[in-house]
């Protein structure tokens, strides 16, 4: 499944953030903070960097934590997890 270039989430019907990071079997867990996303990964090199900076995002890489900032980002993860 593959996502559009759009930094508006919200329009964004058909947004997967899995694969960003490298699908549903590289995530161990999510945490959402108030402008933040943490994403825990079984392995970083399956998580797709490029993309990640194509949506105009702070990302930091802690271990196997990337935290992503954007509180459209975390508002589209968190309407996800909510389906």
């Amino acid at each position: 499944k593959s996502v559009k270039r759009s930094r508006d989430f919200k329009k964004n019907a058909g947004f997967d953030y899995e694969v960003y990071f490298g699908g549903n079997e590289n995530i161990e867990n999510v945490e959402i903070k108030m402008s933040r996303v943490n994403v825990t990964v079984k392995d970083l090199e399956k998580v797709d960097f490029d993309k990640l900076k194509e949506l105009n995002m702070g990302i930091l890489v802690v271990g196997n934590v990337v935290k992503c900032a954007s509180a459209e980002f975390v508002a589209a993860v968190e309407s996800s997890l909510n389906k």
